[in-house]
């Protein structure tokens, strides 16, 4: 596995353009030759080393600082922009662990010890997406079985196949309904079989 760039030290951060938090992060993404996702580098030393070299000024409070940056990337806060969803997934997976960071371990800081309740930007999406009820006017709208055309008795459409070889397999529902009533409904009405090749689709 391998990253798309390698990480830089103080010295060559002060060198360069400043990066953005969302590049510092993304460095520390790797992909294998699958296409699989691991973001577990981002919570090393060396991500949050390299993240905390492209501040301005060092954060009183490194840890946080760099956990809310994290964070605020993840869920798309502020405007910022948003991880891929398999990155996201990735993140996600590391975050919801109760355990403390690799980065801090051996300090007195304990991040992740609590682990992550919040959703990522694409996970929230999801499930707003899934609890749209279906737009009401889309529900009264006609079938599409209310566009019945008869067509030459004796071929059907796809293929030419003799209207009387095929006769029985298709129904049609009593005359007096309406057949731009609600499907289920009319699944639930009694079917009659055509008594002569008149075909109706």
């Amino acid at each position: 596995m391998e990253r798309s760039n390698s990480t830089f030290s103080d010295s060559s951060a002060n060198a360069r353009p400043r990066q953005t938090t969302y590049e510092i992060f993304s460095q520390f993404v790797v992909y294998d030759k699958r296409g699989n996702v691991d973001t577990s580098a981002i919570f090393d030393k060396e991500c949050f080393h390299a993240w905390l070299a492209t501040r301005n000024r060092a954060p009183k409070k490194s840890g946080e600082s760099f956990r809310r940056a994290l964070v605020s990337q993840l869920t798309a806060s502020d405007g910022r922009k948003p991880f891929p969803p398999e990155v996201e997934e990735s993140i996600l997976k590391n975050l919801r662990q109760k355990k403390v960071w690799p980065c801090f371990e051996g300090t007195k800081t304990t991040i992740g010890i609590q682990g992550f309740k919040r959703e990522g930007y694409h996970e929230k999406q999801r499930k707003h997406d899934a609890s749209v009820p279906f737009p009401k006017e889309e529900l009264e709208k006609p079938q599409v079985y209310n566009d019945l055309k008869i067509i030459d008795p004796y071929y059907f459409d796809f293929g030419l196949v003799p209207a009387e070889e095929i006769k029985g397999q298709f129904a049609y529902y009593d005359d007096n309904m309406d057949i731009s009533e609600d499907f289920s409904r009319l699944l639930n009405e009694p079917i009659h079989f055509l008594e002569d090749p008149m075909l109706i689709l």
